[in-house]
């Protein structure tokens, strides 16, 4: 019978410098990763509401559009009687 030695492997300084280095890493990977999540789930938001302004304008200029065509028509109107036309 032959017995196998095992050997426990004790990890140098660079190792331990390494392993920790490595740790920090990913925290900040982490947390950009969170931080970027949060950005996007804003922009999602952000996204709805830029096109609901964008409507609410073109709705505004629509409207102001018409209004201008109606007050010249009925400004012209106006004047042509007080001219004699």
């Amino acid at each position: 019978m032959s017995q196998e030695t095992q050997y426990i492997q004790v990890p140098s300084e660079l190792t331990i410098q390494l392993i920790q280095g490595l740790a920090r890493i990913e925290a900040t990977l982490q947390s950009h990763i969170v931080a970027q999540e949060s950005r996007m789930a804003e922009l999602g938001t952000d996204h709805v509401d830029h096109e609901t302004r964008i409507r609410r304008l073109e709705r505004t200029i629509w409207i102001a559009s018409g209004a201008a065509l109606a007050s010249g028509g009925l400004g012209g109107a106006i004047v042509s009687q007080f001219l004699g036309g």
